[in-house]
This record gives C-alpha cells, sequence and structure tokens, in this order.
C-alpha cells in the first residue's frame, strides 16, 4: 500500500519545516559564537597599515615556558652511615668536628633529578 499524495505532501512540508528550522538554528548560532578568524579579521586588516619601523619594533615573544625555566633539584638526606664513615676514616682528610656537628638530617643535592 503506498502513500497517498496529501501524506506524502505532509511529509515533506514536515521535513522542510524540521531543515529551515536547523539552518535558523545554526545561523543564530554562528551568530552569536563568530569563529576567532572572524573576531580578529578587522586587525588583520589593519596589519597591512602598519610601518616597517612599527612592525620591527614589535618585541620577540621569547619563551616564557615555566616549566623550562625551573631547573628540578631534589634531596635527600644524608644517611648516618656515610657521616659515620666520614668521621671514623682519616684518609678523607676531611675535619670530622664539622660532619659530627651537623644534625643527620642534613640535606644534600642529589645530581641530575
Amino acid at each position: 500500500m503506498e502513500p497517498s499524495a496529501a501524506a506524502v505532501t505532509v511529509r515533506c512540508a514536515m521535513q522542510d519545516r524540521r531543515e529551515a528550522k536547523l539552518k535558523e538554528e545554526i545561523e543564530k548560532h554562528r551568530k552569536e559564537n563568530p569563529k576567532i578568524t572572524e573576531q580578529f579579521a578587522d586587525l588583520k586588516r589593519k596589519l597591512s597599515e602598519i610601518s616597517e619601523d612599527e612592525w620591527q619594533a614589535i618585541p620577540e615573544i621569547g619563551d616564557y615556558t615555566i616549566k623550562n625555566k625551573q631547573k628540578r633539584q631534589s634531596f635527600a638526606p644524608v644517611p648516618d652511615t656515610l657521616l659515620a664513615q666520614v668521621t671514623s676514616n682519616p684518609a678523607l682528610k676531611l675535619d670530622a668536628a664539622v660532619f659530627t656537628a651537623l644534625p643527620t638530617s642534613l640535606m644534600i643535592a642529589v645530581p641530575g633529578e
């Protein structure tokens, strides 16, 4: 059983309304949320008016990433066994008084970390 001509016409009209409504919503969304290129188009056009001297006067941004500039340094406590070896071994030629005066929680830098 085939649909009647009236039913086909109604379906086409409903589909046309859905498409028109969708198109209208898309246009409304684009109007409210323009693309970045559209937002800066006027400024981009004005760049052609800048003289060579003004262009050269624009500073370079450089590298402002924080993670590359800060070198991480981690610390580890000096083990008691190391302090004991240094104080008991005269071949190391270190002043034992300095090491006995230091607390065991002394922190030293661990290179490479």
